[in-house]
């Protein structure tokens, strides 16, 4: 034991860490207590996060947490060593042009997450797209000052066991489009085409209507009171949660039934789905059996 600690003293004299300790003892004290404090904290809040029912709310505690202990230790850190990081720039600031050019990339993804910050650009737990050569499109499951990483989602709307990591410089330099939270309930559009020589498209109107009335009932009432406490908040003209049907003429002989409607974000390809199911069902039984324009109620009704 004597021995080791004999090479330990030598070590220390060879490499110049005993002078280091007498003038700045205080400051490596503080450094390392800091440093154990934040692992320490980290950990409890990764336990605290598995906790949740949500997972979704788990999530994004977690990653504030995480962001927040990081920001914390920089601060501290900062205060701790800032004479001798002030001395440290002025020494290398002949060599700051080089520094930046090759950190030029770290600076803008910095900046980028600075401004997804400020901006509130999205959260994890929101559903978002952004276009990285290619469009990515999922749910946010982490963030950080470089980077954000998603869970894939396909075109489908559903969600795959891929990772989608892209860097927050893109912010500064792409649109994104965000869908919302998971579940936060929206307006979207469903656009289903009709031929008018084959079709009454009074009747293909009030079907789709019809069908979809019946699946969004459920949560109509919920949407509209999530768009009025928007339109509050976010001072904007959010359109309103009532089922409208447009009919857009694209080409000679082709329209198309343009359908705006209330929908929880994630979900539209279910809900499209069962739309467009009760939608196809009216037509086929109109087909089968045609009824007058007062039965058309009660039809939708049945199904």
């Amino acid at each position: 034991m004597a021995e080791l600690i004999h090479l330990l003293v030598e070590f220390a004299a060879v490499t110049g860490l005993d002078r280091l300790w007498q003038r700045r003892g205080e400051e490596l004290v503080v450094t390392g207590v800091v440093l154990m404090v934040a692992a320490v904290l980290q950990r409890l809040a990764q336990r605290r996060a598995q906790g949740f029912d949500d997972h979704d709310l788990g999530r994004a505690f977690a990653v504030r947490a995480r962001n927040a202990v990081v920001a914390g230790v920089a601060l501290i850190l900062l205060l701790a060593w800032g004479s001798d990081l002030k001395s440290l720039a002025v020494s290398v600031a002949a060599l700051g042009a080089a520094a930046v050019l090759a950190m030029r990339e770290v600076i803008v993804c910095a900046l980028g997450g600075v401004y997804r910050v400020l901006t509130s650009a999205y959260e994890v737990g929101d559903i978002i797209a952004v276009t990285v050569g290619s469009e990515l499109v999922g749910e946010v499951v982490d963030i950080d000052l470089m980077h954000t990483e998603l869970i894939e989602l396909t075109p489908a709307g559903h969600a795959t066991t891929a990772r989608l990591r892209f860097p927050n410089s893109v912010l500064l330099t792409s649109a994104v489009r965000k869908q919302g939270r998971t579940g936060e309930l929206g307006v979207r559009t469903l656009r289903v085409p009709v031929t008018p020589g084959a079709m009454d498209l009074g009747r293909a109107e009030s079907a789709l209507m019809s069908a979809a009335s019946r699946v969004c009932a459920p949560f109509a009432d919920e949407a509209e009171r999530q768009l009025a406490r928007r339109r509050q908040v976010e001072l904007v003209g959010l359109p309103s949660h009532q089922l409208r049907v447009a009919l857009v003429a694209e080409k000679p002989n082709e329209v198309a039934l343009v359908l705006r409607y209330p929908c929880p974000a994630g979900k539209h390809v279910e809900i499209e789905r069962e739309i467009l199911l009760g939608y196809y069902k009216f037509l086929h039984h109109e087909a089968a059996q045609p009824v007058g324009p007062e039965a058309l109620p009660a039809t939708s009704n049945s199904h």
